[in-house]
């Protein structure tokens, strides 16, 4: 063999060696370790929670807030929704001073109980239920009286006969008038200094003089109230006046209630 041909031969190996085990080495190189993610030592911080917004309570349907009308005495209830209960809120009469004393709104039911001043019966009324325009309630007095009432829903907090009073009075109340349902009692009345009426005396022939023991004149309005010797006390409250009648309502310390027309004596 050619001594040049060999030299190229045994250097053309060695070369091809090398090359072989430089690509050995390169796979023999470690692989690079990922370094961790460090835990942190302190708990996260909780995420703040804000409270639910309260839930408003809706007033019942058909509503009891309003103004409510007693026909038979013409007082006017009033009721308020407030805060997720009714309330009463004023008891209003043209013949006398009421005090609402007790109340409570407790699984539907409204009662309230309401002091009448001249007489210091307490009457307690309970709504049973109610229509857009009608309160049916039952009632019951510190005299032992009881029944049922239904109000009237009416567009203002005050009785009839103090929204309709009478003053200017063009017809006088002075004189005699008789009560045809007392079977003759009489009832003065008689014009006071400064404007006004008052009664002087109430009196039965049959059973002599009554004791007056109330006599007041407010805003064109005449009230009075009398006792019965051994028997009841009785207040009337003036509603409007001609020639020849006094119109009234009335009621006693026994919780009853009514109207009566005076009738003029000569």
């Amino acid at each position: 063999m050619n001594t040049t041909r060999k030299f190229w031969m045994v250097l053309t190996g060695c070369v091809l060696g090398m090359a072989l085990i430089a690509c050995s080495c390169g796979t023999l190189l470690p692989t690079p370790t990922p370094v961790p993610t460090p835990i942190p030592t302190q708990p996260p911080l909780p995420t703040a929670t804000l409270p639910p917004l309260p839930t408003a309570i809706s007033e019942p349907s058909p509503s009891l807030a309003g103004y409510w009308l007693d026909t038979d005495t013409n007082d006017v209830h009033t009721i308020e929704w407030q805060d997720g209960s009714y309330v009463v809120t004023n008891a209003a009469s043209a013949g006398d001073t009421l005090t609402i004393s007790d109340q409570s709104y407790e699984n539907g039911t409204l009662t309230w109980t309401y002091d009448v001043m001249s007489t210091g019966v307490k009457v307690t009324f309970t709504a049973t239920s109610a229509s857009s325009d009608s309160l049916y309630t039952t009632w019951s007095n510190s005299q032992g009286n009881s029944g049922s009432q239904t109000l009237e829903r009416v567009s203002s907090p005050v009785p009839p006969q103090a929204a309709a009073t009478m003053p200017p009075v063009t017809v006088s109340m002075a004189g005699r008038w008789n009560d045809p349902d007392t079977t003759g009692t009489v009832t003065t009345i008689i014009a006071v200094d400064g404007g006004g009426y008052a009664v002087q005396s109430v009196i039965n022939p049959d059973r002599g003089a009554n004791e007056l023991t109330n006599t007041s004149w407010s805003n064109g309005v005449l009230t009075w109230t009398y006792c019965i010797q051994g028997g009841n006390c009785i207040t009337s409250v003036t509603t409007s006046v001609d020639s020849t009648s006094l119109y009234t309502n009335w009621s006693d310390d026994r919780g009853y209630t009514g109207q009566t027309t005076f009738q003029r004596l000569p």
